[in-house]
């Protein structure tokens, strides 16, 4: 704008440049709040997307000790060749 306020005929008014830059800044920050804010709640989403999976993973853990546990007891009893790595098949 300094330059088309320099160069321009007729010359354009300086309080017409000041709003043009004052327009341009507050403009420019009103795009970062929402730039800010959509990453914010991209933040959140992953965050609670992470905490699902987690809490997922060690109820999986927890269902699958158990599971191993049960088996250890029954398959051991019968089976001389029971080995820990026959229950990890997902």
């Amino acid at each position: 704008e300094t330059g088309y306020f320099i160069f321009s005929i007729p010359r354009a008014n300086l309080s017409e440049m000041t709003f043009g830059l004052e327009h341009q800044f507050k403009t420019l920050e009103k795009n970062l709040q929402n730039k800010i804010h959509e990453i914010k709640l991209n933040n959140r989403k992953i965050i609670d997307t992470l905490t699902k999976q987690i809490f997922a993973l060690a109820n999986f853990e927890t269902e699958y000790v158990c599971f191993i546990r049960s088996s250890k007891r029954i398959d051991s009893s019968t089976d001389s060749n029971f080995s820990l790595k026959s229950l990890l098949v997902v």
